[in-house]
């Protein structure tokens, strides 16, 4: 509730103002509240327009200091989306407190048919912030914004990852096309791959597909080995990098992690840098807040006399990396696997967990395992924190400038 006396945030020496943000292409919903006043305000922007954004915020802080006689301070919160960082900083560097809220975590009426539109769902953000600033820390979770170098140090891995999937896209498409044919041989990788295809016994209509397919695929792979090489710049040493691989350094701080993480053993460029990129630029404050980010969390469940547990998360944070064993191997230590390790194959039988017919098996449970992997992980936090490595961890040592295979091994996936 938007009341005043239940409101500490309400100190004296200013008046605050809760504004929230309804974002879309065509417009901007702007709900104001304030402490004294349960109805919630509405205004209008077009969307995209910080000119007008911020025009009206002036309105709203200004009026409020003429009602209430003491200065103003607007609290700005919007859900995380589309629009990505932009706005957050913009009405940041106005001065401007912005908050951006994660939208999963923003409670909502549980029944079937609740009322759902974009005047209910700002009022609801209203009030959101309200709770939050008055100190009920559980009313959201809040997006830590990264800088926008950080956020342009993430652009070589994740162009690197869809170019990936677009390159397995062609080759599948190609060979799916010439397997209905009953041409079962054909490696779409090849170098050659245009020559062998003009001398398939194939019609021409197809050949011509298949054609502007493998021309596309080719466009692909240079790609592909462009951004490949932008990695490896960043994270071997300058004076051993081509003039082909220079590029727009990464910050300090994350190349020096990147290249710490490029040390450790069977890490190759670019997991070190999805690493480097997408977790530990983030300080975690504990090791239980690392498991959460890595989907390393458990998941109880306890009604009345049920009791279960449901395992650890399956859902990482979007873009972390997939599964607690590729964070864990960091470390150095044995605990933990790489994703594509038996390991998550084998939950039903490691685990004790049985499956129905038409169920799929249940997670493993979280047991003294759980906490193991979350302290690995927490470890290797604290060493890419703390300092260097001061050696690399043992096994075979990476020559000076080797940055490893051209397509990455399992553990880069």
């Amino acid at each position: 509730m938007l009341k005043e006396q239940l409101a500490p945030v309400a100190a004296r020496e200013f008046a605050p103002v809760f504004v929230a943000l309804e974002l879309s292409r065509a417009k901007w919903l702007v709900g104001v509240g304030t402490p004294q006043q349960w109805t919630v305000r509405r205004h209008q922007v077009a969307g995209g327009d910080v000119a007008g954004l911020a025009a009206l915020l002036r309105r709203i802080g200004a009026g409020e200091e003429q009602r209430s006689g003491r200065p103003a301070r607007v609290h700005v919160c919007f859900e995380a989306g589309r629009d990505g960082h932009w706005l957050h900083r913009a009405l940041q560097a106005a001065g401007y407190d912005v908050y951006e809220i994660e939208p999963a975590s923003v409670a909502v009426d549980r029944r079937a048919r609740r009322v759902k539109s974009d005047g209910v769902d700002v009022d609801k953000l209203v009030r959101t912030l309200a709770r939050l600033l008055r100190g009920e820390f559980d009313a959201c979770r809040v997006v830590v914004v990264p800088s926008e170098a950080e956020e342009d140090a993430k652009r070589p891995h994740r162009e690197y990852e869809r170019l990936v999937k677009e390159r397995t896209g062609h080759c599948n498409r190609i060979k799916a096309l010439l397997f209905a044919q009953g041409i079962r041989d054909f490696a779409p990788m090849a170098p050659d791959r245009l020559q062998r295809l003009a001398a398939l016994p194939i019609m021409p209509r197809l050949k011509a597909e298949l054609s502007r397919e493998c021309r596309r695929l080719a466009t692909v792979i240079d790609d592909l080995n462009e951004a490949e090489a932008e990695m490896a710049a960043s994270v071997i040493a300058p004076d051993k990098a081509t003039a082909k691989r220079a590029a727009v350094p990464m910050p300090d701080p994350l190349r020096t992690k990147v290249a710490q993480l490029f040390r450790l053993k069977s890490l190759g460029v670019h997991f070190s840098t999805v690493l480097g990129g997408e977790v530990y630029y983030r300080t975690f404050q504990n090791r239980r807040k690392v498991a959460q980010y890595l989907g390393l969390a458990p998941s109880p469940f306890q009604s009345g006399d049920k009791a279960r547990e449901q395992g650890c998360g399956t859902s990482p944070t979007a873009r972390s990396p997939n599964g607690s064993g590729s964070a864990s191997a960091t470390s150095g230590g044995a605990t933990g696997a790489s994703p594509s390790s038996p390991w998550r194959a084998n939950w039903p039988s490691r685990c004790g967990a049985t499956s129905r017919a038409g169920c799929s098996p249940r997670a493993p449970s979280s047991s003294a395992a759980e906490p193991t992997r979350q302290r690995a992980t927490a470890s290797a936090v604290r060493r890419i924190r703390e300092g260097p490595v001061t050696a690399p961890c043992p096994g075979r040592q990476k020559p000076a400038g080797e940055i490893g295979p051209v397509h990455p091994g399992p553990r880069d996936l």
